[in-house]
Protein backbone atom coordinates (compact mmCIF):
# COMPACT_ATOMS: atom_id res chain seq x y z
CA UNK A 1 0.00 0.00 0.00
CA UNK A 2 1.45 3.16 -0.75
CA UNK A 3 2.83 5.31 1.98
CA UNK A 4 -0.13 8.54 1.02
CA UNK A 5 -2.93 5.88 1.24
CA UNK A 6 -1.51 4.14 4.70
CA UNK A 7 -1.33 7.75 6.24
CA UNK A 8 -4.67 8.40 5.18
CA UNK A 9 -6.14 5.40 6.86
CA UNK A 10 -4.35 5.52 9.90
CA UNK A 11 -6.24 9.09 10.03
CA UNK A 12 -9.38 7.38 9.88
CA UNK A 13 -8.49 5.26 12.51
CA UNK A 14 -6.88 8.03 14.63
CA UNK A 15 -10.69 10.20 14.45
CA UNK A 16 -11.78 7.46 14.91
CA UNK A 17 -10.18 6.43 18.18
CA UNK A 18 -10.67 10.06 19.39
CA UNK A 19 -14.17 9.88 19.12
CA UNK A 20 -14.35 6.83 21.41
CA UNK A 21 -12.03 8.49 23.64
CA UNK A 22 -14.47 11.28 24.28
CA UNK A 23 -17.38 9.09 25.11
CA UNK A 24 -15.47 7.66 27.21
CA UNK A 25 -15.15 4.45 25.73
CA UNK A 26 -11.14 4.30 26.27
CA UNK A 27 -10.85 0.37 25.62
CA UNK A 28 -12.30 0.72 22.39
CA UNK A 29 -10.20 3.94 21.41
CA UNK A 30 -7.16 2.09 22.26
CA UNK A 31 -8.21 -0.76 19.73
CA UNK A 32 -8.53 1.92 16.85
CA UNK A 33 -5.39 3.95 18.03
CA UNK A 34 -3.13 0.18 17.49
CA UNK A 35 -5.01 -0.35 14.03
CA UNK A 36 -3.58 3.15 13.20
CA UNK A 37 -0.24 2.28 14.11
CA UNK A 38 -0.34 -0.89 12.27
CA UNK A 39 -1.43 0.77 8.98
CA UNK A 40 1.07 3.91 9.39
CA UNK A 41 4.20 2.38 11.33
CA UNK A 42 6.00 5.23 10.86
CA UNK A 43 4.10 8.11 12.22
CA UNK A 44 4.56 8.95 15.70
CA UNK A 45 0.73 10.02 16.00
CA UNK A 46 -1.28 6.94 17.00
CA UNK A 47 1.84 5.98 19.78
CA UNK A 48 1.49 9.53 21.60
CA UNK A 49 -2.62 8.47 21.57
CA UNK A 50 -2.39 5.34 22.63
CA UNK A 51 0.48 6.50 25.29
CA UNK A 52 -2.15 9.51 26.47
CA UNK A 53 -4.98 6.62 26.73
CA UNK A 54 -3.25 4.58 29.09
CA UNK A 55 -2.06 7.76 30.88
CA UNK A 56 -5.52 8.32 31.49
CA UNK A 57 -6.23 4.54 32.80
CA UNK A 58 -2.91 5.26 35.02
CA UNK A 59 -1.51 2.16 33.43
CA UNK A 60 2.10 3.76 33.67
CA UNK A 61 3.24 0.65 32.27
CA UNK A 62 1.94 0.33 28.75
CA UNK A 63 1.89 4.24 28.86
CA UNK A 64 5.70 4.32 29.10
CA UNK A 65 6.36 1.64 26.22
CA UNK A 66 4.50 3.52 23.92
CA UNK A 67 6.19 6.78 24.80
CA UNK A 68 9.71 4.67 24.39
CA UNK A 69 8.53 3.85 21.05
CA UNK A 70 8.00 7.30 20.26
CA UNK A 71 11.33 8.47 21.09
CA UNK A 72 12.86 5.99 19.49
CA UNK A 73 11.00 7.00 16.24
CA UNK A 74 11.21 10.51 16.52
CA UNK A 75 14.17 10.92 18.48
CA UNK A 76 13.43 14.88 18.38
CA UNK A 77 9.75 14.56 19.97
CA UNK A 78 10.50 16.66 23.12
CA UNK A 79 6.85 16.36 24.38
CA UNK A 80 7.86 12.18 24.11
CA UNK A 81 10.82 12.85 26.47
CA UNK A 82 8.66 14.60 28.93
CA UNK A 83 5.92 12.09 29.36
CA UNK A 84 8.33 9.26 29.26
CA UNK A 85 10.18 10.95 32.03
CA UNK A 86 6.85 11.77 33.98
CA UNK A 87 5.67 8.02 33.42
CA UNK A 88 8.71 6.81 34.60
CA UNK A 89 8.76 8.71 37.48
CA UNK A 90 5.10 7.87 38.44
CA UNK A 91 6.35 3.81 38.93
CA UNK A 92 9.60 4.92 40.93
CA UNK A 93 11.74 4.39 38.08
CA UNK A 94 13.93 7.76 39.02
CA UNK A 95 17.46 6.72 38.11
CA UNK A 96 15.59 5.47 33.92
CA UNK A 97 13.59 9.16 34.50
CA UNK A 98 17.08 10.76 34.95
CA UNK A 99 18.45 8.89 31.74
CA UNK A 100 15.72 10.09 29.69
CA UNK A 101 16.23 13.44 30.53
CA UNK A 102 19.60 13.36 29.54
CA UNK A 103 18.85 12.17 26.54
CA UNK A 104 16.42 14.59 25.82
CA UNK A 105 19.30 17.39 26.44
CA UNK A 106 21.29 15.48 23.88
CA UNK A 107 18.66 15.06 21.13
CA UNK A 108 17.03 18.05 21.94
CA UNK A 109 19.81 20.67 22.82
CA UNK A 110 19.30 21.60 26.19
CA UNK A 111 16.52 21.12 28.59
CA UNK A 112 13.25 23.70 29.37
CA UNK A 113 13.11 25.33 32.67
CA UNK A 114 10.69 23.28 33.96
CA UNK A 115 12.64 19.69 32.53
CA UNK A 116 15.97 21.39 34.61
CA UNK A 117 13.84 21.69 37.77
CA UNK A 118 12.45 18.00 37.33
CA UNK A 119 15.72 16.78 36.85
CA UNK A 120 16.96 18.70 39.90
CA UNK A 121 13.95 17.05 42.12
CA UNK A 122 14.74 13.47 40.75
CA UNK A 123 18.89 14.10 41.17
CA UNK A 124 18.14 15.07 44.96
CA UNK A 125 15.76 12.56 45.43
CA UNK A 126 18.93 10.10 44.34
CA UNK A 127 21.39 11.72 46.59
CA UNK A 128 23.56 13.25 43.44
CA UNK A 129 23.39 16.39 45.16
CA UNK A 130 26.01 18.01 42.70
CA UNK A 131 24.16 16.79 39.72
CA UNK A 132 21.15 18.47 41.75
CA UNK A 133 22.58 22.11 42.35
CA UNK A 134 23.92 21.89 38.77
CA UNK A 135 20.74 20.63 37.33
CA UNK A 136 18.69 23.93 39.71
CA UNK A 137 21.42 26.36 38.49
CA UNK A 138 20.47 25.40 35.36
CA UNK A 139 16.40 26.57 35.78
CA UNK A 140 17.45 29.65 37.08
CA UNK A 141 19.38 30.61 34.39
CA UNK A 142 16.39 29.40 32.02
CA UNK A 143 13.62 30.98 34.24
CA UNK A 144 14.19 33.70 37.12
CA UNK A 145 10.68 33.53 38.37
CA UNK A 146 9.88 30.71 40.19
CA UNK A 147 7.87 30.85 43.15
CA UNK A 148 9.29 30.36 46.59
CA UNK A 149 9.04 26.72 47.10
CA UNK A 150 11.41 26.18 44.60
CA UNK A 151 13.83 28.52 45.71
CA UNK A 152 13.46 27.09 48.97
CA UNK A 153 14.21 23.45 47.66
CA UNK A 154 16.92 24.64 46.18
CA UNK A 155 18.12 26.55 49.09
CA UNK A 156 17.34 23.86 51.67
CA UNK A 157 19.79 21.33 49.15
CA UNK A 158 22.47 24.00 49.19
CA UNK A 159 22.51 24.07 52.90
CA UNK A 160 22.50 20.44 53.03
CA UNK A 161 25.91 20.61 51.18
CA UNK A 162 27.36 23.39 53.79
CA UNK A 163 27.03 25.94 50.95
CA UNK A 164 25.44 28.37 53.52
CA UNK A 165 26.37 31.59 51.30
CA UNK A 166 24.43 30.45 48.96
CA UNK A 167 21.85 28.95 50.80
CA UNK A 168 20.98 32.33 52.36
CA UNK A 169 21.12 33.97 49.47
CA UNK A 170 17.94 31.47 48.15
CA UNK A 171 16.63 31.97 51.60
CA UNK A 172 16.16 35.76 51.41
CA UNK A 173 14.75 35.16 47.24
CA UNK A 174 12.14 32.70 48.71
CA UNK A 175 10.95 35.49 51.22
CA UNK A 176 11.02 37.83 48.88
CA UNK A 177 8.73 36.25 46.33
CA UNK A 178 6.86 34.57 48.65
CA UNK A 179 2.61 35.03 48.60
CA UNK A 180 2.42 34.27 52.28
CA UNK A 181 1.79 37.50 54.00
CA UNK A 182 4.60 36.39 56.57
CA UNK A 183 6.22 33.22 55.97
CA UNK A 184 7.58 32.70 59.13
CA UNK A 185 8.73 29.11 58.34
CA UNK A 186 11.24 30.88 55.47
CA UNK A 187 12.15 33.15 58.45
CA UNK A 188 13.40 30.12 60.31
CA UNK A 189 14.76 28.43 57.95
CA UNK A 190 17.20 31.66 57.23
CA UNK A 191 17.84 31.91 61.08
CA UNK A 192 19.57 27.92 60.70
CA UNK A 193 21.73 28.89 57.72
CA UNK A 194 22.02 32.59 59.13
CA UNK A 195 23.60 30.20 62.75
CA UNK A 196 25.27 27.53 61.07
CA UNK A 197 27.10 30.21 59.14
CA UNK A 198 27.93 31.94 62.35
CA UNK A 199 26.08 35.04 61.49
CA UNK A 200 24.53 34.98 65.09
CA UNK A 201 22.98 38.51 64.58
CA UNK A 202 21.24 38.62 61.67
CA UNK A 203 19.96 34.83 62.95
CA UNK A 204 18.57 36.24 65.71
CA UNK A 205 16.62 38.90 63.67
CA UNK A 206 15.57 36.61 61.19
CA UNK A 207 14.22 33.93 64.20
CA UNK A 208 12.58 37.16 65.91
CA UNK A 209 11.09 37.77 62.42
CA UNK A 210 9.74 34.19 62.38
CA UNK A 211 8.18 34.62 66.07
CA UNK A 212 6.17 38.37 65.42
CA UNK A 213 5.01 36.46 61.82
CA UNK A 214 3.83 32.75 63.60
CA UNK A 215 0.03 32.46 63.70
CA UNK A 216 0.59 29.06 65.19
CA UNK A 217 3.28 30.23 68.03
CA UNK A 218 1.44 27.54 70.88
CA UNK A 219 2.09 24.53 68.49
CA UNK A 220 5.22 25.29 67.12
CA UNK A 221 6.87 28.66 68.14
CA UNK A 222 8.95 26.59 70.92
CA UNK A 223 12.00 25.79 68.30
CA UNK A 224 12.21 29.09 67.43
CA UNK A 225 12.41 30.21 70.85
CA UNK A 226 15.15 27.52 71.69
CA UNK A 227 17.09 28.74 68.50
CA UNK A 228 17.48 32.11 70.07
CA UNK A 229 17.72 30.20 73.23
CA UNK A 230 21.20 28.44 71.74
CA UNK A 231 22.52 31.87 69.95
CA UNK A 232 22.30 33.58 73.62
CA UNK A 233 24.08 30.83 74.72
CA UNK A 234 26.55 31.13 72.30
CA UNK A 235 26.90 35.03 72.64
CA UNK A 236 27.28 34.08 76.51
CA UNK A 237 23.34 36.11 77.27
CA UNK A 238 22.97 33.79 80.09
CA UNK A 239 19.85 35.55 81.60
CA UNK A 240 18.18 36.16 77.88
CA UNK A 241 18.89 32.20 76.96
CA UNK A 242 16.94 31.17 80.02
CA UNK A 243 13.95 33.77 79.22
CA UNK A 244 13.82 31.95 76.07
CA UNK A 245 14.40 28.16 77.62
CA UNK A 246 11.26 28.92 80.26
CA UNK A 247 9.51 30.21 76.81
CA UNK A 248 10.18 26.67 75.58
CA UNK A 249 8.91 25.54 78.34
CA UNK A 250 5.47 26.65 78.73
CA UNK A 251 5.27 25.78 75.43
CA UNK A 252 6.62 22.30 75.25
CA UNK A 253 6.93 21.18 78.61
CA UNK A 254 7.66 17.73 77.97
CA UNK A 255 11.06 18.37 75.74
CA UNK A 256 13.73 16.85 77.86
CA UNK A 257 16.78 18.63 76.51
CA UNK A 258 15.58 21.99 77.39
CA UNK A 259 15.77 21.10 80.86
CA UNK A 260 19.46 20.07 80.65
CA UNK A 261 20.11 22.91 78.48
CA UNK A 262 18.34 25.21 81.92
CA UNK A 263 20.37 22.72 84.08
CA UNK A 264 23.60 24.11 82.52
CA UNK A 265 22.68 27.55 82.58
CA UNK A 266 22.79 26.82 86.29
CA UNK A 267 26.10 25.20 86.47
CA UNK A 268 27.78 28.20 84.63
CA UNK A 269 26.14 30.74 87.20
CA UNK A 270 26.96 28.25 89.98
CA UNK A 271 24.15 27.43 91.50
CA UNK A 272 23.95 23.42 91.53
CA UNK A 273 20.92 22.89 93.42
CA UNK A 274 18.81 24.73 90.33
CA UNK A 275 21.21 22.54 88.16
CA UNK A 276 20.13 19.26 89.76
CA UNK A 277 16.28 20.11 89.48
CA UNK A 278 16.30 20.63 86.19
CA UNK A 279 18.32 17.55 85.59
CA UNK A 280 15.87 15.44 87.49
CA UNK A 281 13.33 16.41 85.54
CA UNK A 282 15.30 15.78 82.03
CA UNK A 283 15.89 12.46 83.26
CA UNK A 284 12.32 11.55 84.21
CA UNK A 285 11.04 12.80 80.80
CA UNK A 286 13.57 11.07 79.09
CA UNK A 287 12.70 7.92 80.89
CA UNK A 288 8.74 8.71 80.71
Amino acid sequence: MPEPEKLERGKKFIEKGDELKQQGNLEESIKSYQQAARVSPNSDEPLMKLAAVYEELENWEEAVNYYYQVVSLRPKNYKAYVQLAQGLKKQERNTEAIAVYQRAMLATEGLGPKLSKDLGDLFSQLQPQKEAIAAYQKAIELKQDWPANFYAKFAQLLQQEKLLDEAITYWQKAIAVSEEEKPWRLYQSLGNAQENHGMLDEALISYKEAIQSNPDLAKTGWKIYNSIGDIFIKKERLEEAMKCYQKVIELKPDFPQIYRKLGDIFIKQQKPEEALQYYQQAVSLSNA
